[in-house]
This record gives C-alpha cells, sequence and structure tokens, in this order.
C-alpha cells in the first residue's frame, strides 16, 4: 500500500530527515518548504510553502499523514507567534476536512512552566490539537549535523572551550 505524507519545514534540519527517510521507505512526499531547493531529491513532491499561506486545498487530496515541522522564529519576525498560531491553524483545518492523520513536532522546552519565548510560543500551539486523535510529539535535544548540536559541535571542533547547556546540570534527552 502507498502511502502519502505531506511534511511541512521539510527544508529545515528535522525535516529533511523526513523526507529523506519516508522517501526511503517508499512513501510519496510532499515537501512543504520555505523555498524550493537548488539540489532537489528525486522523486520527491515541491512546494513552495511558509507559514503565512493557506495551503492549496488540492494539494491535501489522497494525502494519508501529515508531520507538522514549519516553524517561524521570533528572531526573523516579530509577528512570529501569531503567524505560528495561525498557519497551524490552516494545515489544521486542511487535515480535518481531509481526514488526515497529524503529527506536529513541538519540543520538549514547551510546558506551562516555560521561561524561553519558543516554548510558550510552541505550547500555544500544541493546545490547538486534539489529542483524542492527533500526536504532538516533544523532542529534546535534536542530535545532528544542523540545529543546535551541530553548533556545539562546530563550536568544539574550533574551540578550546566546550559550551555545557545549563552550566553542565541540564539533563539533555536526546533523539
Amino acid at each position: 500500500m502507498n502511502r502519502t505524507i505531506i511534511i511541512t519545514g521539510a527544508g529545515g534540519f528535522i525535516g529533511e530527515e523526513l523526507v529523506s527517510y519516508f522517501s526511503g521507505i517508499g512513501w510519496k512526499v510532499k515537501a512543504f518548504v520555505h523555498s524550493i531547493p537548488f539540489n532537489t531529491m528525486s522523486g520527491i513532491e515541491y512546494y513552495k510553502y511558509d507559514l503565512e499561506m493557506m495551503p492549496e486545498e488540492i494539494l491535501f487530496a489522497n494525502v494519508d499523514f501529515l508531520v507538522h515541522a514549519a516553524y517561524l522564529k521570533y528572531e526573523k519576525n516579530n509577528d512570529a507567534d501569531g503567524i505560528n498560531l495561525n498557519g497551524t491553524k490552516n494545515i489544521i483545518d486542511a487535515c480535518r476536512k481531509n481526514n488526515i492523520k497529524q503529527l506536529f513536532l513541538s519540543s520538549f522546552s514547551a510546558h506551562i512552566n516555560a521561561e524561553s519565548h519558543y516554548g510558550k510560543s510552541k505550547l500555544e500551539c500544541e493546545k490547538l490539537f486534539d489529542l483524542s486523535r492527533d500526536v504532538v510529539l516533544k523532542p529534546g535535544f535534536v542530535i545532528g549535523k544542523k540545529g543546535l548540536s551541530g553548533k556545539l559541535i562546530d563550536t568544539i571542533r574550533k574551540s578550546s572551550f566546550f559550551p555545557l547547556v545549563g552550566g553542565g546540570e541540564q539533563p539533555l534527552q536526546t533523539v
């Protein structure tokens, strides 16, 4: 049985890995990206997308699953919180209309006592999902060549100092 998945934020650190994984196991992948990559993967359908856009209804036809990994950082746009919320609502609505199972990629830092802007913003998006039918995944420290771990690895390679998360007292839950 051929399955189809939409991945929003498919050009990001985790999104790229998900595209590669699902494509590799034979799924049809619709990659929603901020900009179409110069080097595209064979067999992947790329669609220009950002959270301020209303996604085209036709793109959700005959889709089984969606992973929502798109996120606009506050540091890039002061209106990011509203854009993330409205964009997430639009994605949820499109999925509901087409009976698509959803997974929202949140963060371990998203909780009721969150101190970071990122954690608070992700938590607000989480609240839009119905946990009786949707999945909210809250990864902690994602290890890979990009993202925070990639920056840490690069810093370690270039420096004699090693940065300690939370002063060395912060527990790390890795993916």
